[in-house]
């Protein structure tokens, strides 16, 4: 990213768990390339559950967690393996 971040991507940090203003500005300007989803959910400042949520209700879409464990078509579960759109738990 480029420039002054969002006060928009600010809050939905703020909203996901990073304790502080000043720690979600570093998140949003601090990046060594590559993704920024991944590398913010990877620094371990944001719980990837609220900030699906937080993201949900930014674009006032629902979010579903589905536990693949609960679902018993293998095809289902195939599918849901490559739609990263679902916050989906496995049991490998």
């Amino acid at each position: 990213m480029n420039g002054a971040p969002s006060q928009s991507l600010i809050n939905l940090l703020l909203e996901s768990g990073v304790p502080s203003t000043e720690e979600a500005v570093e998140l949003t300007t601090n990046l060594n390339g590559g993704s920024w989803v991944s590398q913010v959910l990877d620094s371990g400042k944001v719980d990837e559950q609220r900030f699906l949520t937080a993201i949900g209700n930014f674009f006032r879409v629902p979010v579903v967690s589905i536990d693949a464990k609960k679902i018993r078509s293998p095809h289902f579960v195939e599918t849901c393996r490559a739609v990263s759109c679902f916050n989906i738990t496995f049991a490998d």
